[in-house]
Protein backbone atom coordinates (compact mmCIF):
# COMPACT_ATOMS: atom_id res chain seq x y z
CA UNK A 1 0.00 0.00 0.00
CA UNK A 2 1.84 3.47 -0.73
CA UNK A 3 0.99 6.67 0.64
CA UNK A 4 -1.86 7.92 -1.40
CA UNK A 5 -3.66 4.54 -0.84
CA UNK A 6 -3.73 5.37 3.07
CA UNK A 7 -7.49 5.10 4.54
CA UNK A 8 -9.07 8.35 5.58
CA UNK A 9 -8.62 9.28 8.84
CA UNK A 10 -12.01 7.26 11.01
CA UNK A 11 -11.92 5.01 8.55
CA UNK A 12 -11.31 1.42 8.81
CA UNK A 13 -9.95 -0.67 6.32
CA UNK A 14 -9.80 -4.63 5.83
CA UNK A 15 -7.89 -6.86 3.08
CA UNK A 16 -8.70 -10.72 3.20
CA UNK A 17 -9.09 -13.76 1.04
CA UNK A 18 -12.91 -14.75 0.95
CA UNK A 19 -15.46 -15.75 -1.82
CA UNK A 20 -17.80 -14.07 -3.55
CA UNK A 21 -21.29 -16.05 -3.70
CA UNK A 22 -24.73 -15.69 -5.16
CA UNK A 23 -27.96 -17.81 -5.91
CA UNK A 24 -25.84 -21.31 -4.66
CA UNK A 25 -22.93 -20.28 -7.01
CA UNK A 26 -19.80 -20.05 -5.54
CA UNK A 27 -15.90 -18.07 -6.66
CA UNK A 28 -13.40 -18.54 -4.49
CA UNK A 29 -9.76 -17.37 -3.24
CA UNK A 30 -10.99 -13.92 -3.97
CA UNK A 31 -8.80 -11.06 -2.57
CA UNK A 32 -11.02 -8.21 -0.78
CA UNK A 33 -9.94 -4.64 0.24
CA UNK A 34 -13.19 -3.27 2.60
CA UNK A 35 -13.68 -0.39 3.70
CA UNK A 36 -16.06 1.43 6.05
CA UNK A 37 -16.30 4.27 8.70
CA UNK A 38 -15.79 4.23 12.23
CA UNK A 39 -17.75 7.59 13.62
CA UNK A 40 -20.16 8.42 11.10
CA UNK A 41 -23.11 6.09 8.70
CA UNK A 42 -21.52 6.15 4.99
CA UNK A 43 -21.04 3.68 2.34
CA UNK A 44 -19.67 0.82 3.00
CA UNK A 45 -17.11 0.22 -0.10
CA UNK A 46 -15.29 -3.40 -0.95
CA UNK A 47 -12.96 -4.11 -3.48
CA UNK A 48 -11.86 -7.21 -5.39
CA UNK A 49 -8.41 -7.18 -6.91
CA UNK A 50 -7.97 -10.62 -9.37
CA UNK A 51 -7.30 -11.48 -12.58
CA UNK A 52 -8.82 -12.08 -16.41
CA UNK A 53 -10.36 -15.49 -15.20
CA UNK A 54 -11.77 -13.75 -12.51
CA UNK A 55 -13.28 -11.21 -13.74
CA UNK A 56 -15.06 -13.22 -16.17
CA UNK A 57 -16.49 -15.30 -13.49
CA UNK A 58 -18.02 -12.09 -11.36
CA UNK A 59 -19.28 -11.07 -14.14
CA UNK A 60 -21.05 -14.33 -15.28
CA UNK A 61 -22.22 -14.29 -11.58
CA UNK A 62 -23.87 -11.37 -12.09
CA UNK A 63 -26.73 -13.09 -14.45
CA UNK A 64 -27.87 -14.81 -11.39
CA UNK A 65 -31.60 -13.78 -10.56
CA UNK A 66 -30.73 -12.84 -6.92
CA UNK A 67 -30.09 -9.05 -6.46
CA UNK A 68 -27.43 -9.61 -3.55
CA UNK A 69 -23.99 -11.40 -3.38
CA UNK A 70 -22.56 -12.78 -0.34
CA UNK A 71 -18.70 -12.61 1.08
CA UNK A 72 -17.27 -14.35 3.30
CA UNK A 73 -13.73 -14.18 4.12
CA UNK A 74 -11.52 -17.85 3.75
CA UNK A 75 -11.41 -19.79 7.00
CA UNK A 76 -8.52 -21.79 8.16
CA UNK A 77 -6.88 -23.87 10.94
CA UNK A 78 -6.26 -21.33 13.57
CA UNK A 79 -8.11 -18.61 12.21
CA UNK A 80 -10.08 -16.35 15.03
CA UNK A 81 -11.23 -14.05 12.70
CA UNK A 82 -14.90 -14.46 10.14
CA UNK A 83 -15.36 -11.04 7.84
CA UNK A 84 -19.07 -11.65 6.09
CA UNK A 85 -22.24 -9.81 4.20
CA UNK A 86 -25.10 -11.49 3.16
CA UNK A 87 -26.29 -8.18 1.34
CA UNK A 88 -23.57 -6.65 -1.08
CA UNK A 89 -24.38 -5.26 -4.58
CA UNK A 90 -21.82 -5.75 -7.22
CA UNK A 91 -21.59 -1.98 -8.71
CA UNK A 92 -19.03 -2.80 -11.17
CA UNK A 93 -16.80 -5.05 -12.85
CA UNK A 94 -13.89 -4.28 -15.20
CA UNK A 95 -13.12 -6.23 -17.87
CA UNK A 96 -9.36 -5.79 -18.45
CA UNK A 97 -7.65 -6.04 -21.89
CA UNK A 98 -4.41 -7.79 -21.15
CA UNK A 99 -1.76 -9.75 -23.71
CA UNK A 100 -3.19 -12.87 -24.10
CA UNK A 101 -0.02 -14.05 -23.76
CA UNK A 102 0.31 -13.20 -19.86
CA UNK A 103 -2.48 -15.53 -18.92
CA UNK A 104 -3.79 -14.93 -15.88
CA UNK A 105 -0.46 -13.63 -14.22
CA UNK A 106 -1.91 -10.07 -14.36
CA UNK A 107 -3.74 -8.82 -11.87
CA UNK A 108 -5.85 -5.92 -10.99
CA UNK A 109 -8.56 -4.16 -9.55
CA UNK A 110 -11.47 -5.66 -11.00
CA UNK A 111 -15.10 -5.16 -9.12
CA UNK A 112 -16.44 -2.55 -6.92
CA UNK A 113 -18.82 -3.61 -4.77
CA UNK A 114 -21.28 -1.81 -2.51
CA UNK A 115 -22.64 -3.27 1.45
CA UNK A 116 -25.51 -2.89 3.27
CA UNK A 117 -23.85 -4.73 6.32
CA UNK A 118 -20.73 -5.93 7.84
CA UNK A 119 -19.71 -7.86 10.45
CA UNK A 120 -16.84 -9.01 11.81
CA UNK A 121 -16.81 -12.05 13.84
CA UNK A 122 -13.49 -12.44 16.38
CA UNK A 123 -13.25 -15.64 18.58
CA UNK A 124 -11.95 -14.66 21.85
CA UNK A 125 -11.20 -17.05 25.36
CA UNK A 126 -11.32 -14.25 28.19
CA UNK A 127 -13.12 -16.50 31.02
CA UNK A 128 -12.86 -14.14 33.42
CA UNK A 129 -15.16 -11.39 31.70
CA UNK A 130 -18.43 -12.47 32.97
CA UNK A 131 -20.66 -9.34 32.15
CA UNK A 132 -21.43 -8.47 28.28
CA UNK A 133 -21.69 -5.49 26.72
CA UNK A 134 -23.09 -4.05 23.38
CA UNK A 135 -22.17 -0.53 22.19
CA UNK A 136 -23.99 1.35 19.80
CA UNK A 137 -22.91 4.27 17.98
CA UNK A 138 -25.54 6.85 17.09
CA UNK A 139 -25.83 9.13 14.37
CA UNK A 140 -27.98 12.63 14.38
CA UNK A 141 -28.42 15.56 16.26
CA UNK A 142 -27.12 15.24 20.32
CA UNK A 143 -28.97 18.61 21.79
CA UNK A 144 -31.36 16.19 23.98
CA UNK A 145 -29.39 13.97 25.54
CA UNK A 146 -27.89 16.19 28.63
CA UNK A 147 -24.57 14.22 29.14
CA UNK A 148 -21.90 16.08 30.87
CA UNK A 149 -18.25 15.19 29.91
CA UNK A 150 -15.20 16.99 29.98
CA UNK A 151 -11.32 16.88 29.35
CA UNK A 152 -8.50 17.16 32.30
CA UNK A 153 -4.64 17.24 31.81
CA UNK A 154 -2.22 16.14 34.57
CA UNK A 155 0.98 17.81 35.53
CA UNK A 156 2.65 15.14 33.24
CA UNK A 157 0.92 16.27 30.17
CA UNK A 158 -1.31 13.50 29.96
CA UNK A 159 -4.86 14.28 28.73
CA UNK A 160 -7.99 12.41 30.97
CA UNK A 161 -11.63 12.33 29.84
CA UNK A 162 -14.05 12.74 32.52
CA UNK A 163 -17.64 11.04 31.59
CA UNK A 164 -20.79 11.51 33.63
CA UNK A 165 -22.74 8.82 31.69
CA UNK A 166 -26.89 9.18 30.96
CA UNK A 167 -28.47 6.25 32.75
CA UNK A 168 -31.91 4.87 31.60
CA UNK A 169 -33.93 2.61 34.00
CA UNK A 170 -36.76 1.02 32.09
CA UNK A 171 -37.54 -2.81 32.12
CA UNK A 172 -35.91 -5.21 29.74
CA UNK A 173 -36.18 -9.01 29.85
CA UNK A 174 -32.20 -9.11 29.41
CA UNK A 175 -31.95 -7.14 33.00
CA UNK A 176 -29.87 -4.69 31.24
CA UNK A 177 -28.10 -1.66 32.65
CA UNK A 178 -28.68 1.35 29.77
CA UNK A 179 -26.18 4.34 29.63
CA UNK A 180 -25.56 7.02 27.18
CA UNK A 181 -22.47 8.10 27.07
CA UNK A 182 -19.79 9.57 24.79
CA UNK A 183 -17.38 7.16 22.83
CA UNK A 184 -13.96 8.87 21.95
CA UNK A 185 -12.16 7.74 18.55
CA UNK A 186 -8.61 8.36 17.36
CA UNK A 187 -7.33 8.41 14.53
CA UNK A 188 -3.24 9.05 12.91
CA UNK A 189 -3.24 11.45 10.34
CA UNK A 190 0.10 12.08 8.21
CA UNK A 191 0.83 15.73 7.61
CA UNK A 192 2.60 16.57 4.26
CA UNK A 193 6.09 16.85 5.86
CA UNK A 194 5.86 13.36 6.87
CA UNK A 195 5.23 14.03 10.55
CA UNK A 196 2.25 12.31 12.55
CA UNK A 197 -0.15 13.34 14.40
CA UNK A 198 -3.56 12.60 16.54
CA UNK A 199 -6.88 13.21 15.48
CA UNK A 200 -9.57 12.57 17.92
CA UNK A 201 -13.50 12.50 17.02
CA UNK A 202 -16.43 11.10 19.47
CA UNK A 203 -19.50 9.22 19.00
CA UNK A 204 -22.57 9.14 20.87
CA UNK A 205 -23.25 5.98 22.29
CA UNK A 206 -25.85 3.55 23.53
CA UNK A 207 -24.39 1.30 26.03
CA UNK A 208 -26.11 -1.73 27.27
CA UNK A 209 -24.95 -4.37 29.80
CA UNK A 210 -26.19 -7.34 31.07
CA UNK A 211 -24.85 -9.96 33.80
CA UNK A 212 -27.07 -12.94 32.34
CA UNK A 213 -25.18 -16.20 31.83
CA UNK A 214 -24.58 -17.63 28.49
CA UNK A 215 -27.07 -20.34 29.63
CA UNK A 216 -29.93 -17.95 30.75
CA UNK A 217 -29.00 -15.96 27.41
CA UNK A 218 -27.44 -16.69 24.51
CA UNK A 219 -25.04 -13.90 22.70
CA UNK A 220 -27.66 -14.03 19.70
CA UNK A 221 -30.43 -13.32 22.06
CA UNK A 222 -28.79 -10.82 23.71
CA UNK A 223 -28.14 -8.83 20.46
CA UNK A 224 -31.54 -8.89 19.68
CA UNK A 225 -32.94 -7.85 22.90
CA UNK A 226 -30.39 -4.84 23.23
CA UNK A 227 -31.01 -4.00 19.49
CA UNK A 228 -34.96 -3.78 20.21
CA UNK A 229 -34.02 -1.24 23.12
CA UNK A 230 -31.72 0.85 20.98
CA UNK A 231 -34.58 1.01 18.41
CA UNK A 232 -36.78 2.48 20.94
CA UNK A 233 -34.20 4.66 22.58
CA UNK A 234 -33.70 6.19 19.23
CA UNK A 235 -37.11 6.23 17.49
CA UNK A 236 -38.67 8.41 20.83
CA UNK A 237 -35.52 10.34 20.54
CA UNK A 238 -35.94 10.79 16.92
CA UNK A 239 -39.43 12.34 17.78
CA UNK A 240 -39.06 14.57 20.34
CA UNK A 241 -35.42 16.32 18.40
CA UNK A 242 -38.13 15.63 15.16
CA UNK A 243 -34.86 14.72 13.30
CA UNK A 244 -33.37 10.89 12.24
CA UNK A 245 -31.67 9.04 15.13
CA UNK A 246 -30.17 6.17 14.37
CA UNK A 247 -27.73 3.23 15.44
CA UNK A 248 -25.28 2.91 12.47
CA UNK A 249 -22.64 0.54 13.97
CA UNK A 250 -22.54 -1.45 17.21
CA UNK A 251 -19.84 -3.84 18.98
CA UNK A 252 -20.22 -6.55 21.34
CA UNK A 253 -18.05 -7.81 23.52
CA UNK A 254 -18.19 -10.92 25.81
CA UNK A 255 -15.85 -13.82 26.87
CA UNK A 256 -16.57 -16.08 23.85
CA UNK A 257 -16.25 -12.85 21.16
CA UNK A 258 -16.41 -9.75 20.06
CA UNK A 259 -18.29 -8.08 17.06
CA UNK A 260 -18.02 -5.30 15.28
CA UNK A 261 -21.39 -4.70 12.98
CA UNK A 262 -21.65 -1.78 10.71
CA UNK A 263 -24.59 -1.28 8.43
CA UNK A 264 -25.55 1.16 5.85
CA UNK A 265 -28.70 3.79 6.31
CA UNK A 266 -29.92 6.09 3.58
CA UNK A 267 -31.14 8.77 5.85
CA UNK A 268 -29.64 12.17 5.76
CA UNK A 269 -28.55 13.38 9.51
CA UNK A 270 -27.86 16.24 11.20
CA UNK A 271 -25.49 17.08 14.03
CA UNK A 272 -26.79 20.57 14.98
CA UNK A 273 -30.67 21.67 15.89
CA UNK A 274 -31.79 24.42 18.15
CA UNK A 275 -33.77 24.21 21.66
CA UNK A 276 -36.83 25.16 19.63
CA UNK A 277 -36.64 22.25 17.57
CA UNK A 278 -37.78 19.99 20.29
CA UNK A 279 -40.83 19.05 21.59
CA UNK A 280 -39.50 18.86 25.68
CA UNK A 281 -36.18 19.98 26.61
CA UNK A 282 -33.00 18.25 27.41
CA UNK A 283 -33.97 18.63 31.35
CA UNK A 284 -36.92 16.66 30.75
CA UNK A 285 -35.70 13.92 28.52
CA UNK A 286 -34.52 10.94 30.56
CA UNK A 287 -38.51 10.95 32.35
CA UNK A 288 -39.62 11.35 28.95
CA UNK A 289 -37.63 8.38 27.27
CA UNK A 290 -38.18 6.19 30.36
CA UNK A 291 -41.78 6.93 30.61
CA UNK A 292 -42.48 6.63 26.75
CA UNK A 293 -40.36 3.39 26.50
CA UNK A 294 -42.74 1.64 28.78
CA UNK A 295 -45.86 2.52 27.07
CA UNK A 296 -44.39 1.70 23.62
CA UNK A 297 -43.29 -1.69 25.13
CA UNK A 298 -47.07 -2.26 26.72
CA UNK A 299 -48.71 -1.40 23.41
CA UNK A 300 -46.32 -3.87 21.53
CA UNK A 301 -47.66 -6.49 23.73
CA UNK A 302 -51.03 -5.57 22.66
CA UNK A 303 -50.29 -5.98 18.90
CA UNK A 304 -50.55 -2.54 18.73
CA UNK A 305 -46.67 -0.61 17.03
CA UNK A 306 -46.17 2.81 17.61
CA UNK A 307 -43.10 2.70 15.12
CA UNK A 308 -44.77 3.32 11.71
CA UNK A 309 -47.10 6.20 12.73
CA UNK A 310 -43.96 8.14 14.34
CA UNK A 311 -42.12 7.05 11.51
CA UNK A 312 -44.74 8.73 9.77
CA UNK A 313 -44.54 11.72 11.47
CA UNK A 314 -40.86 11.95 11.81
CA UNK A 315 -40.83 12.00 7.76
CA UNK A 316 -44.12 14.77 8.04
CA UNK A 317 -41.64 17.25 10.04
CA UNK A 318 -39.38 17.10 7.01
CA UNK A 319 -41.89 17.65 3.99
CA UNK A 320 -41.01 20.58 2.10
CA UNK A 321 -44.89 20.97 0.93
CA UNK A 322 -48.03 21.12 3.56
CA UNK A 323 -50.16 18.53 1.60
CA UNK A 324 -47.03 16.17 2.01
CA UNK A 325 -46.90 16.77 6.00
CA UNK A 326 -50.88 16.17 6.08
CA UNK A 327 -50.54 12.92 4.18
CA UNK A 328 -47.69 12.01 6.00
CA UNK A 329 -48.71 12.89 9.41
CA UNK A 330 -52.45 10.83 9.14
CA UNK A 331 -51.06 8.05 7.03
CA UNK A 332 -51.98 4.73 8.42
Amino acid sequence: MNETDQPKPFYERREFQGTLSKAGENIDDLHFTIEYAENKPDKIKATIVGNRTDSDRISALMRQPSPYVEIRSKSYEGCRETIRSSRAIIKQVQNKVWPSEYGDRMVDKICDIELFELEIDISVDNKDRDEREICFYLAGPRLLWPLHWGRTRSYTGAANIEIDPLQIDVPNPIQAKIELRPTYLYAPIRLEDGKEVEATDYVLTIEIKTDLSIEDLSDSDFINHAIQIADDLTLLASFVSRKHIKWFRYGCYSSKRLLDFVRYISESFVDSIYHRDLLIQPHEAKNFIQSSIINLQNLREKQFDLFLPIINVLNGHGAQYLEQQFILYFMV
